[in-house]
């Protein structure tokens, strides 16, 4: 239900009902910003430093965009009704 990259060069974590695992996927900064400039694109906010949220469907994403290093957030939004 979670994907999130702690920066560059390091494993991505992802969070589910099996609990927090880490990967052996690692992005490059490049890879990171092509990520985060996709989003932008296709949400059509514009990608400026600090915080950068987006929704598109039902995936809610977050970044923090830096010349030092940018890192992001993926998050599927759950429909809970009680």
């Amino acid at each position: 239900s979670e994907i999130e990259c702690q920066g560059a060069d390091t494993n991505i974590i992802v969070r589910g009902q099996m609990g927090q695992k880490e990967t052996g996927i690692i992005l490059s900064e490049d890879e990171i910003n092509q990520t985060i400039d996709t989003i932008a694109s296709t949400s059509k906010i514009p990608k400026e430093e600090g915080l950068f949220k987006a929704v598109i469907g039902k995936v809610n994403f977050s970044a923090i965009v830096s010349e030092n290093g940018s890192m992001f957030v993926i998050r599927k939004m759950v429909n809970r009704f009680y």
